[in-house]
This record gives structure tokens, sequence and C-alpha cells, in this order.
């Protein structure tokens, strides 16, 4: 599988269309639209528009995706993601997708860091 980092269209599934900054090596379900089948399931039931939700270790943002698609752009999604370079990859996908209700932090909630939310 192919392991250079870009953006791909996700090709099935309800985030169908959207766009995901990643690499074939690392993430092909997200790619394919054949992951957290279930959690988005549940997502479609319980979160509403204009609610905040974090995601807890975001990785390249596949759920951060789903979620801002659900809250849309009056809500919030706060995306802690401890991997810079991994962060930084979902900062592309937050702009490729024009998510601005997405919000990337670089760091995890177990870092000694302080992290206010306002």
């Amino acid at each position: 599988m192919p392991k250079t980092v870009r953006s791909h269209r996700i090709l099935a599934g309800r985030l169908r269309g959207y766009r995901i900054v990643t690499s074939w090596h690392d993430y092909p379900a997200a790619i394919l639209g054949r992951t957290e089948q279930a959690l988005l399931t549940w997502f479609d039931r319980h979160v509403q528009i204009g609610e905040t939700w974090l995601d807890v270790g975001a990785h390249y943002g596949y759920t951060a995706i789903a979620l801002s698609r659900l809250v849309g752009p009056g809500g919030r999604v706060f995306a802690f993601e401890p991997e810079v370079a991994t962060a930084g990859c979902l900062g592309r996908t937050r702009d490729a997708n024009r998510l601005p209700q997405l919000i990337v932090i670089p760091l995890g909630l177990a870092d000694p860091q302080t992290v206010t939310l306002h």
C-alpha cells in the first residue's frame, strides 16, 4: 500500500465525498468508507445540531468529520491528537472539507499542559 500522505476522497459510506488526509498504508478503511460503522450509526441517533463534542485521540479525523457534519456550523468539535504530524493532517482534513466547527488541538489529554476550552 502507498505510504504517501495526501488528500483522498472517501469512496463510500456515510462520509462518501468528504476528504481525509492520510495514506493508503495508514488508513485504507477510512478512504474506502468502511470503518466505524456502528459508531457512525450511534452518532446519527444521538448527535444534535449545535452541540459540542470531544474527539479524544482523533487520529486522521474520520470520526471528527462525522461529528462535524452532524453538529453543523453552529456546533463545535474539539479534536485532540497528540502526534503533531497526524494533527497536521487532521488540520488539512478540516480545511479540505471546509469545517470551521472542527478545532484541532495537537496534544493528548494526559499531557502535562493545561487546556482551557471556552
